[in-house]
């Protein structure tokens, strides 16, 4: 089952901790519905949404440090109670 979950958080939701930042690469194939799943980030408590071709990331209220998410090449800061939001796909040029 550990396995499982680990498919989902690294494969589809492409969840990796590297440099002190949230990495996201989502691949979530079309049509497959909404994805949320719950993690635990240097003492915050995240939830992740991918659906409607957006990837969001919530942080619960607490009184941590904020913490940097990376997603498709931009960097943003997140703090307590925060949350961002980052396109699941890049915008043609």
């Amino acid at each position: 089952m550990a396995g499982s979950v680990d498919l989902i958080q690294r494969g589809f939701a492409g969840v990796e901790t590297r440099a002190d930042t949230l990495h996201l690469n989502p691949y979530w194939p079309d049509g497959a519905g909404a994805l949320e799943l719950g993690l635990t980030y240097r003492g915050h408590s995240l939830t992740l949404s991918v659906q409607d071709g957006r990837i969001q990331v919530c942080a619960a209220p607490g009184a941590h440090r904020p913490i940097r998410v990376h997603c498709r090449g931009e960097t943003r800061t997140i703090g307590p109670g925060g949350g961002v939001t980052f396109p699941l796909r890049e915008s043609p040029s």
